[in-house]
């Protein structure tokens, strides 16, 4: 019986995927752009339908855009993909500070998975 490799290899990628720092900024960049944009100033209640149209539609492209780079879905489907309010029933401060929260942390796992993929790179080179 072959003996199975328990240090499975989470963040190999997929081929042509070379440039997946750079697939990875560009998320994190969209998620940078709402954050500028919930910052910028008060917001009516239109506007913030709009950013959490926004969200959530970046939440889903940055999911599936890992999809694309890495074999291992494992990587990717902890991911959050929903904001954790609702627009009929929650304050607009409780609404802006769940976006600010989802895309912040959003933003740092995508960096720790950068990371990783880096070091498992490096590892397996």
């Amino acid at each position: 019986m072959q003996e199975v490799d328990k240090r499975m290899p989470v963040f190999s990628r997929k081929q042509n995927t070379n440039n997946y720092h750079q697939r990875i900024e560009r998320v994190i960049t969209g998620g940078e752009e709402i954050l500028d944009a919930i910052r910028a100033s008060a917001h009516s209640f239109e506007s913030i339908k709009t950013l959490f149209a926004r969200t959530s539609k970046w939440l889903q492209a940055g999911k599936t855009e890992l999809a694309r780079i890495y074999n291992n879905a494992a990587v990717y489907e902890a991911l959050p993909d929903e904001i954790p309010v609702r627009l009929d029933d929650d304050s607009h401060t409780d609404i802006i500070d769940a976006l600010t929260s989802v895309i912040e942390e959003r933003i740092g796992a995508l960096n720790e998975i950068r990371r990783q993929t880096r070091e498992y790179d490096a590892a397996a080179n």
